[in-house]
């Protein structure tokens, strides 16, 4: 029986370990055993590359990529990537920061998910305007402050309990009601220099006693 045996080519890729000594937008000059190199990022080698950086390059023919950061020479880690990125994973994802953690986009930011949890010790909102829907809100809260020019409300049903409620209306208070009761366990007082009641058919006063003047 007569095997075909089909040599494999040779390759010419050679690897280097080197430093970056200048840094351009789309390539960097790494000094390695053998000279200077003009170096490509790899599209695998995700940290931005740095002058003072340890490197291995990876040269195949005339072109020389740069494929792993061996030692960094500044603390700071840099990851710059073109085009649109997709991180899928089938379990969870963590995001730890022991400083700070920022995120900035020039375009939209969009969050989908069945429970969202925030906590914080300060919450800050900024915004020109805030759209909220939902089936059900609750707020708790051990003190509210709401500083508005203008607030419009339009709810079906209102429903209050307060221990005490003061306010103040500086110049005119208006209500249109179709009817109003009012139930006082002890006493109502009304105070003002003058005070009008008008009735289209009757005015009824009703007590044991009534003092006028």
């Amino acid at each position: 029986m007569q095997q075909n045996i089909i040599p494999l080519p040779q390759s010419n890729t050679e690897l280097y370990t080197g430093v970056i000594k200048f840094k351009h937008v789309e390539y960097c000059i790494v000094h390695a055993s053998n000279g200077l190199h003009q170096s490509q990022k790899a599209a695998s080698c995700l940290i931005e590359p740095q002058v003072g950086d340890v490197v291995m390059l990876c040269k195949t023919g005339d072109v020389s990529y740069i494929i792993a950061i061996l030692q960094q020479a500044q603390p700071t880690t840099s990851i710059n990537l073109t085009g649109d990125i997709n991180l899928s994973t089938a379990g969870a994802l963590s995001i730890h920061a022991a400083k700070g953690l920022d995120l900035h986009t020039q375009g939209k930011f969009s969050q989908l998910c069945s429970e969202l949890q925030q906590v914080s010790t300060q919450h800050i909102v900024t915004t020109t305007y805030l759209n909220v829907h939902s089936q059900q809100s609750k707020l708790t809260t051990e003190q509210a402050q709401i500083h508005a020019e203008q607030c419009h409300s339009f709810i079906n049903r209102v429903y209050q309990r307060a221990d005490q409620v003061m306010r103040w209306v500086e110049t005119i208070e208006t209500a249109q009601i179709g009817n109003l009761v009012q139930s006082v366990r002890q006493t109502w007082n009304a105070r003002s220099n003058n005070t009008v009641i008008t009735a289209k058919q009757d005015v009824k006063v009703d007590a044991q006693r009534i003092h006028m003047g």
